[in-house]
């Protein structure tokens, strides 16, 4: 489970690539938007290894996320060019599967990250709830069909919500100016770090604060 020197390696290798391709499209005179999934991509894919490890139960999954929803979720792979939304790209859009109560955790995390201006930090959040993320892209992509010099990428850790993307794109003629990328997911715990996390949130008790691993703040495990 936990990814190796270099797995993370050449991980980092495809975030430059991606930054290099960006800059690139900048200097040909286009503005740049791009679309973040959020657990895996955006975020650490801890609280998807935790649906796992439940069974993908959801009643137990809701019972960790609302025990952690002041707690943003660990940084992902992609959070660093994120940051640089207005500077390198112009825009973003995050559209993720959570949904109800744990969809808090996405607002925490973008509040915890945005920096000074918030009002730059993301355009718009689609959550899933009540929608297919093939609609969430037909929404995204309307908005910038009229101008051609938005150039459109889409990053998410499923290679078949990345297909569903593409195809929308052509569906809506708009494939030549869009781009999909496949995120590898890169994990810093092991299977028994990732067990440990889940029993010390599950077995706080009262209301005082105590320290969960994975969360700010660190673990005595180094986790």
């Amino acid at each position: 489970m936990k990814s190796s020197p270099q797995e993370i390696q050449r991980a980092q290798n495809l975030v430059k690539q991606v930054e290099i391709e960006i800059t690139q499209l900048v200097a040909e005179g286009k503005q740049v938007h791009i679309i973040w999934d959020f657990d895996g991509v955006f975020s650490s894919p801890l609280s998807d290894d935790v649906f796992k490890l439940t069974g993908e139960d959801i009643k137990k999954y809701f019972d960790y996320e609302t025990r952690l929803f002041l707690s943003p979720p660990r940084p992902g792979l992609w959070l660093p060019l994120a940051q640089k939304v207005g500077k390198l790209h112009t825009s973003q859009d995050i559209v993720t599967a959570r949904s109800s109560f744990i969809a808090f955790r996405v607002m925490t995390f973008c509040m915890w990250h945005c920096g000074p201006n918030p009002s730059r930090w993301v355009r718009w959040i689609l959550f899933l709830g009540h929608q297919s993320k093939a609609d969430s892209f037909r929404i995204i992509l309307e908005s910038f069909k009229k101008d051609p010099q938005v150039f459109i990428l889409f990053t998410d850790d499923s290679s078949r919500h990345v297909e569903i993307f593409k195809e929308v794109c052509r569906r809506m003629e708009m494939a030549e100016r869009t781009a999909g990328i496949v995120s590898p997911q890169i994990r810093d715990y092991s299977e028994q770090q990732l067990r440990w996390h889940y029993e010390a949130v599950m077995e706080a008790k009262g209301s005082n604060p105590v320290i969960i691993p994975g969360t700010p703040g660190g673990y005595s495990n180094g986790f």
